[in-house]
Formats: C-alpha cells, sequence, structure tokens
C-alpha cells in the first residue's frame, strides 16, 4: 500500500511502499539511520480518514528534528497512510504534493525532555 513520509533528517516527503498488515514496515520506514522508531501513535486524522504517525517517543529522544505541518509542530518521521474503517491501514488518499506544499522545517531538535525543543544555532 502506498504511504506518504514526512523524513525532516533530509527535509523530504515521498511516497513509500508499506506491506499490508506488517507494522514492521512501517517502523523501517520511519527509522533513519540511528533513529529508530519502534511505537507510534496517530499524530492527527484528516477527514478523508488518512492517518498521520508519529514516533511516540520520539520528544524524548534527543536531537530529532522538529517539523511541521500546516503550523502543527512534530518530532522525528512521519507516515501519511489511509484506514479502512475497520481498523486496518490502506493506502494514503492524500496527495503527496499537498503533502509537500503543508511541510515545512524548522532549525529546532528535541532535548529528550517531552516538552517544546530548543532552537539550534
Amino acid at each position: 500500500m502506498r504511504g506518504i513520509l514526512i523524513n525532516p533528517y533530509m527535509r523530504t516527503v515521498t511516497d513509500v511502499i508499506i506491506k499490508k498488515g506488517n507494522i514492521q514496515t512501517v517502523y523501517d520506514a520511519m527509522t533513519w539511520l540511528a533513529h529508530e522508531v519502534s511505537i507510534v501513535q496517530v499524530g492527527f486524522i484528516l477527514p478523508n480518514g488518512d492517518n498521520m504517525l508519529v514516533d511516540e517517543e520520539g520528544a524524548l529522544k534527543p536531537g530529532r528534528p522538529v517539523w511541521k505541518l500546516n503550523g502543527m509542530a512534530f518530532v522525528g518521521t512521519g507516515l501519511f497512510l489511509g484506514s479502512d474503517g475497520d481498523g486496518e491501514w490502506s493506502s494514503a488518499k492524500i496527495l503527496l504534493g499537498d503533502v509537500q506544499a503543508y511541510a515545512s522545517w524548522t532549525n529546532i531538535v528535541s532535548t529528550g525532555e517531552d516538552r517544546m525543543p530548543h532552537e539550534v544555532e
């Protein structure tokens, strides 16, 4: 199934393929180099049913980049997937270009203290 990965380490937004029914492929897609993702949470749900997943422990880990989507701040990678209404993931309905237009990058990183990260000079 098709997902949209927001990678603030590379400052890219790209299509990715996620194997349906395999949560490990979600973790693998969201992991970047030594910044492992092992548990995700829904950051928000779009009106079309798409879910944006984020690293549940991202703010607890120091050095994770902070990025924004339509003005809302998130830490670490993000991944859009659709939902089939029965609790199963499906291909994202949102268009890649729409996510690219709404994503913005900051020079902020997480402190590991589960609070608003500080500005990097």
